[in-house]
């Protein structure tokens, strides 16, 4: 057998796996790129997501090692959000997960207290989504959460507001804890940014009126 023949017959498998590549019948654009939320998964998770899509390994091994990554188009493309939205909502869940890592690991006293989760952002629908994963790492590290939100009087908001982030939310967890809004069995885990133009969001604990920057 000539060596070019071994060659061919060698990378067949290859070739034949690459012509059922979409990718090779259809190049994204840049915009079409930037829309698209990319995951690797394994073949066996693949399989699940997609029956029928990613063939099975032959039972002696075909030469190939396969890879697999789903695309899925995000539900809000990209520059619809307010800026710097898209990077803070692409790292949510490691962000979510950091937080409550870091509650669980404070003192019991504190730890096993019910947690309140507050986020400070313009826009409701964002704050939502980010109060909505905080709560859920809070649960799967096994901690009390409460969906009450502490509330402070007009004039409070008023005055917190004209202060920058850095003495606002000290000031307010004074507040707060001056106006009965968290009891003794209670805390409050603030998801903030500490400057306007940043995109990664700060947590903070307020308990019996002392505030404390967790990162």
């Amino acid at each position: 057998m000539s060596f070019w023949l071994f060659m061919a017959l060698l990378y067949a498998p290859a070739l034949i796996e690459n012509a059922r590549d979409p990718l090779d019948t259809w190049i994204p654009s840049d915009v079409e790129l930037r829309d698209l939320h990319c995951e690797p998964l394994t073949t066996e998770g693949a399989r699940r997501e997609a029956p029928g899509q990613v063939p099975l390994a032959a039972p002696r091994g075909d030469f190939l090692q396969r890879r697999a990554v789903i695309c899925r188009e995000r539900v809000m493309p990209i520059g619809v959000r307010r800026g710097g939205e898209d990077a803070m909502l692409a790292s949510l869940s490691a962000t979510a997960q950091e937080l409550a890592g870091l509650v669980r690991d404070l003192d019991p006293a504190v730890r096993d207290r019910t947690w309140l989760v507050e986020v400070f952002h313009p826009s409701p629908a964002f704050s939502a989504k980010v109060a909505f994963a905080v709560k859920n790492a809070l649960l799967d590290e096994r901690l009390g959460v409460s969906d009450r939100a502490p509330t402070l009087a007009a004039g409070d908001i008023a005055v917190l507001g004209e202060l920058p982030p850095d003495k606002a939310y000290p000031a307010a967890c004074d507040r707060y804890a001056d106006a009965g809004a968290l009891g003794p069995g209670h805390a409050l885990l603030s998801v903030v940014r500490r400057h306007p133009g940043e995109t990664l969001l700060h947590g903070g604990v307020c308990v019996d009126g002392q505030w404390r920057w967790l990162r």
